[in-house]
């Protein structure tokens, strides 16, 4: 049986999956990261299978990972952080605009494009997208690959490419 939180959760992740899929059939715009923020957001609540991504044994997933574009005027942090539901661990993300005081990393792009074909390639290559300069990084890559790959993941979760 599902509950009303549940079938809410899953209710708002059709509209912002269907928001995400509007912002790219268009053209990318600032909104983009925020939408697919959201989207892994109510993904990770509602898909168990999509919560294991981020789960290493008995330890949660604990990182603050900020996004900014060149020009540093739009930052947004996408932060995992346990919480505790009755006797369970879980992990919940936390969109935030503006930037976190100590990410554990910190990734720059040139531009949007760049962003949304590190976020949604197929094979999200780090290493690649620095040496072009594409994307800036400081702090843990392993994070932000991990981040790639539920991105990827979420891709083939809404079947959107």
């Amino acid at each position: 049986m599902i509950g009303p939180t549940t079938a809410y959760r899953k209710v708002s992740l059709n509209r912002c999956l269907k928001k995400l899929v509007s912002c790219v059939e268009n053209d990318l715009t600032d909104d983009f990261l925020i939408l697919l923020l959201n989207a892994m957001r109510l993904v990770l609540a509602v898909d168990s299978a999509y919560h294991r991504n981020i789960e290493n044994g008995d330890e949660v997933f604990n990182a603050a990972l900020v996004f900014a574009n060149s020009e540093g005027s739009n930052a947004i942090t996408a932060r995992f952080e346990p919480v505790r539901i009755l006797f369970i661990k879980r992990q919940r993300l936390r969109v935030v605009r503006g930037a976190a005081k100590r990410p554990d990393v910190e990734v720059t792009f040139v531009d949007t494009k760049a962003l949304w074909e590190f976020l949604l390639s197929d094979d999200p290559d780090v290493f690649a997208f620095i040496f072009n300069n594409k994307l800036q990084t400081r702090g843990n890559l392993n994070y932000l690959m991990k981040f790639g790959y539920m991105a990827n993941h979420l891709k083939s979760f809404a079947m959107i490419g």
